[in-house]
C-alpha cells in the first residue's frame, strides 16, 4: 500500500513538474500611441501646413497618462490621457502657452488630434486652432 502511494505521488509531481504558469502584462492602451512621429499640422494663423517629429511616451507615474514632446514642433512637452483609441489633451499651461485638445487612432494607424493653442503675450495673446495628421516611423 505504501509503495501505491509513492508511486502515485511521484506520478503526480511528474506531472505537475510539465506545466508550466504563463504571466501576462495588463493590456495598456498607452502602447498603441507611444512612438515617433512625422507631423503633418494645418494652422488657422499661419494659414498652412508645417511639418515636424513628435515623441509620444508613457508616464511612469500615472495610468492612462503619456508625455508628448515637441508638441506644436516648437520643443513643447503636453501631457494627454489615453483611454482605448483616444487621446484627450486637458486644459495645461506650459510657460506662455496654453493647450488643449483631442485625438484618436484612426484605422489605419495614424494619429489624428485636433488643439487649440494660445500663446499669452503682453499686449495680446495670440489664439490658434490646429489639426494635425501623426504618422508614426
Amino acid at each position: 500500500m505504501q509503495a501505491k502511494f509513492t508511486y502515485l505521488g511521484a506520478v503526480a509531481l511528474l506531472f505537475l513538474s510539465s506545466c508550466y504558469v504563463v504571466v501576462e502584462e495588463p493590456y495598456d492602451p498607452r502602447n498603441n500611441f507611444v512612438g515617433t512621429y512625422e507631423t503633418e499640422e494645418w494652422s488657422t494663423v499661419y494659414g498652412g501646413t508645417t511639418y515636424y517629429d513628435v515623441t509620444i511616451s508613457k508616464s511612469g507615474y500615472q495610468d492612462g497618462r503619456v508625455w508628448i514632446s515637441n508638441f506644436y514642433g516648437i520643443d513643447l512637452e503636453v501631457s494627454g490621457t489615453v483611454r482605448g483609441d483616444e487621446i484627450t489633451i486637458p486644459n495645461q499651461y506650459n510657460g506662455d502657452f496654453e493647450v488643449s485638445g483631442w485625438g484618436y487612432l484612426d484605422n489605419q494607424g495614424r494619429l489624428r488630434l485636433e488643439f487649440s493653442i494660445v500663446e499669452h503675450r503682453v499686449f495680446s495673446d495670440r489664439y490658434d486652432e490646429c489639426d494635425a495628421v501623426l504618422y508614426r516611423y
